[in-house]
């Protein structure tokens, strides 16, 4: 019988109901994040959130994952009320906030420790990813002797480790120069499609989220609202060459107007 720790579990779905996050600062000074949010996303689908900064993206990542409660509203993976910190899923931060003390593989198997896991079981898998990255001889490396791009290529490993049926990913590649950023582009397509997760991507990036996704929530200035939803249809396996397509082009110009209209550029 099959579980939520064994490998290969199903792709996750999401769904939020009129979500709204309002942070209380006394007076009349509260801030309403993120305003009456509804999105379903699907098994196996990979789903990008673009807008401008401040205007909730993080904050509905977090409520996503049970780390912040919604105001109003309710979140459901897979049909379950999400009401505290939800265990069955990754999360990839704006920083990896890797543990210096720790080697590249331990970190990695943090979550397995974290979990009660057989770490032994997990090492096999935890390399194999970090092969997948190109980090395999960096397994006994620690964090300081790693650059940024590989720094955060260690932080998707661990979030996979465990094999979670949805990622969530919080505006990972930010801080990182455009040809780190483009080889990851790559390698995190690479382990999504192949181990067909359900992805929730936060960005900047209007090309980036093109690229790479399946559908992408384009929100309003604060308060966060959804504007519109955008399908990708450019055909599979994508490739940087993916951004040469008139469609791509296409695709980006119809984004970039959708924000032009909100006065945003």
């Amino acid at each position: 019988m099959q579980t939520q720790q064994d490998y290969g579990m199903l792709a996750a779905s999401v769904r939020l109901d009129e979500v709204s996050r309002l942070y209380k600062r006394g007076g009349n000074s509260d801030l309403l994040a993120v305003d009456r949010v509804s999105l379903e996303v699907f098994p196996a689908e990979f789903c990008s959130v673009l807008g401008p900064s401040g205007c909730g993206k993080s904050t509905l990542l977090m409520m996503i994952a049970g780390l912040y409660p919604t105001s109003s509203g309710r979140v459901f993976i897979n049909d379950t009320l999400v009401n505290g910190p939800y265990t069955e899923l990754g999360i990839v931060f704006q920083r990896d906030v890797l543990l210096d003390w720790r080697t590249v593989l331990d970190n990695v198997l943090l979550p397995i420790e974290v979990k009660g896991l057989s770490k032994a079981r997990y090492r096999e898998r935890a390399l194999e990813l970090l092969n997948m990255v190109g980090l395999g001889e960096f397994a006994g490396a620690y964090p300081e002797q790693l650059s940024g791009g590989m720094r955060q290529r260690v932080a998707i490993c661990r979030a996979l480790v465990h094999d979670p049926p949805l990622l969530l990913m919080d505006e990972p590649f930010g801080a990182l120069d455009a040809l780190t950023r483009e080889k990851l582009n790559l390698d995190l397509m690479r382990l999504t499609t192949e181990s067909n997760k359900t992805m929730i991507f936060v960005t900047h990036s209007i090309d980036e989220a093109v690229l790479m996704s399946d559908r992408i929530v384009i929100m309003s200035p604060r308060p966060g609202k959804v504007t519109q939803v955008l399908e990708v249809d450019l055909p599979k396996p994508r490739t940087l060459e993916t951004r040469a397509d008139p469609h791509f082009h296409a695709l980006v110009h119809k984004i970039r107007e959708a924000f032009h209209s909100m006065g945003i550029i």
